[in-house]
């Protein structure tokens, strides 16, 4: 066949080719987002210590070989995993910042009651007590975790200008160091026991006039 012929069948191969690449990309990336929402199943379910790679593509119902091929190693995978859900909570604190009412006056009580009945859900209370204990046996994991407090920190005290504009940005970045303490402590004391002598609802209140007055620069 004369060249010209061979030359003009050639950007159609390579299209054909570039095509099939990008459907086995996409076909890859959800596979790979499959496992990891999968991996997070397993460790809500099973906790760290029955987190392993072949209960990972149980539930996500692929053979051991296939989970290996995009993840390696069960370290890479809990790696993507933190990732995931670091973005994940990342999203849903800015969806939230996004959606405080100042015109009603009550925009610290809005922020403490969301992330306390959000802090002390069962999901939230399981993932991060395991994350904890993952933090403690990797220093990649641990430095990821430690980087996401202190972006949501600043995140969350640029967001309070909103709701005090006539404040410092010290005094914001003080009330949510507090603010993350209590929301943090909050975990440990109601999330698996709500019944407490001292009622949630009690405290969510306690805190939100003490924070509101260390954002106001009342309390030095």
């Amino acid at each position: 066949m004369p060249n010209k012929y061979r030359n003009l069948s050639q950007p159609a191969r390579h299209k054909g080719e570039a095509s099939g690449a990008a459907s086995q990309s996409r076909a890859s990336r959800a596979t790979t987002r499959l496992i990891v929402e999968s991996a997070h199943g397993v460790l809500l379910t099973k906790g760290y210590a029955g987190f392993t790679t072949r209960a990972v593509a149980e539930a996500a119902g692929l053979s051991p070989g296939n989970l290996v091929y995009h993840f390696k190693t069960k370290q890479d995978l809990l790696r993507a995993l933190v990732t995931y859900l670091i973005e994940f909570y990342s999203c849903r604190l800015t969806k939230l910042l996004q959606e405080l009412d100042i015109e009603k006056g009550d925009g610290m009580d809005q922020l403490v009651r969301y992330l306390w009945m959000d802090t002390t859900s069962e999901e939230v209370v399981r993932a991060f007590r395991e994350l904890w204990v993952i933090a403690l046996k990797d220093a990649v994991i641990k430095n990821a975790i430690d980087d996401f407090y202190d972006a949501v920190i600043e995140n969350v005290a640029d967001s309070l200008k909103r709701l005090y504009p006539n404040s410092s940005f010290e005094s914001l970045r003080e009330t949510v160091y507090l603010l993350t303490m209590i929301i943090e402590g909050s975990s440990v004391l109601y999330g698996t026991r709500s019944d407490r002598k001292v009622p949630e609802e009690r405290i969510i209140k306690i805190a939100s006039q003490v924070l509101g007055a260390v954002a106001r620069g009342e309390i030095r």
